[in-house]
């Protein structure tokens, strides 16, 4: 599998534990779990927009 494939399966793995930190009353880890996707994605279109292609 591809780059691609691997970021996709970790993003739906992260909004699952999102949902489910949600779900259950644990604010803080939701919280933090959402902090990790935007610094990704904020890493991803900096290195998009930064790398020669």
């Amino acid at each position: 599998m591809g780059a691609t494939t691997w970021l996709i399966i970790l993003y739906i793995l992260l909004i699952g534990l999102t949902v489910f930190a949600f779900a259950k009353k644990k604010r803080a880890a939701g919280i933090i779990l959402i902090a990790v996707m935007v610094t990704g994605a904020v890493i991803l279109g900096y290195l998009w927009f930064t790398s020669p292609m």
